[in-house]
């Protein structure tokens, strides 16, 4: 899951490579969404390789590859960056007349350290809606 949260963490980072003067080269950001994103398709390629081979139908492998897609994208980019951005502009609002080092690192660093949280903040609620929404539309 954590290797799912690269490209978030990434969105975070910018800030840090802000603050470091652009040490960080732009090629590790686009890499690390790039690391996220074939997380995400290894594991949905996975997922459909084994209902292939439990002898589901093809239907029903696109329809659990599809479900599979669905929950990690949700629940491994959607809601941890808007978690995380609502860490950030909380914490920023929070330190804005501290002033100094306190603004400019507290926002970024209450947002990474928020990311060990994620799984449990996001994982059942949208493992729930994932299921109610494939189960009332799809019947499966």
């Amino acid at each position: 899951r954590y290797m799912m949260y690269m490209g978030t963490i990434a969105r975070q980072t910018r800030y840090f490579r802000v603050l470091a003067g652009g040490k960080v080269p732009p090629w590790a950001m686009t890499g690390s969404f790039m690391f996220s994103w074939c997380a995400i398709a290894g594991d949905v390629s996975f997922e459909t390789y084994c209902a292939v081979r439990n002898n589901h139908g093809p239907t029903d492998a696109s329809i659990l590859a599809f479900k599979r897609l669905f929950f990690n994208v949700t629940a491994s980019v959607v809601m941890p960056t808007l978690t995380l951005q609502a860490v950030t502009v909380g914490m920023r609002r929070a330190t804005m007349k501290m002033g100094g080092r306190a603004n400019l690192y507290g926002p970024p660093v209450a947002a990474l350290c928020t990311v060990p949280l994620l799984p449990f903040i996001w994982d059942y609620p949208v493992r729930s809606l994932t299921d109610a929404l494939f189960s009332s539309t799809l019947g499966w």
